[in-house]
């Protein structure tokens, strides 16, 4: 998880997203940063070439945090089974993040974050 304000505005900031899965540790690359809005990340260089993109939306009185994963080659063997593996994965991981971002009292420190992402 990364702490706010540690993401400079670089597309040179690689960090790792633990996919909890078959699929373990992924290297991303920060492609784009817009503080408090827009945070675009290359994800698994070298087989996949996919773009994971979060963004945060006015939603009300709150906000929406939306995730989009694009660039799956589906022609490709190694992209649809990522398309196949990921079509569950991805929902589950969204909860996770989810119960992060609803805690109440907040979630806090990185620690305790880990150990809700993780459940």
């Amino acid at each position: 998880m990364i702490e706010p304000g540690l993401i400079a505005l670089t597309r040179l900031l690689l960090f790792t997203l633990d996919m909890y899965s078959p699929w373990g540790m992924q290297e991303l690359q920060v492609l784009a940063v817009e503080p408090g809005r827009l945070l675009s990340c290359a994800f698994a260089r070298g087989t996949l070439d996919t773009t994971l993109t979060w963004r945060i939306q006015p939603a009300g009185s709150g906000a929406r945090l939306v995730m989009e994963h694009t660039g799956l080659d589906l022609a490709s063997a190694t992209g649809r089974a990522a398309f196949d593996g990921m079509r569950s994965y991805w929902p589950e991981a969204l909860a996770r993040m989810r119960a992060v971002l609803e805690a109440d009292p907040p979630v806090r420190s990185r620690n305790a974050r880990q150990a809700v992402l993780a459940r």
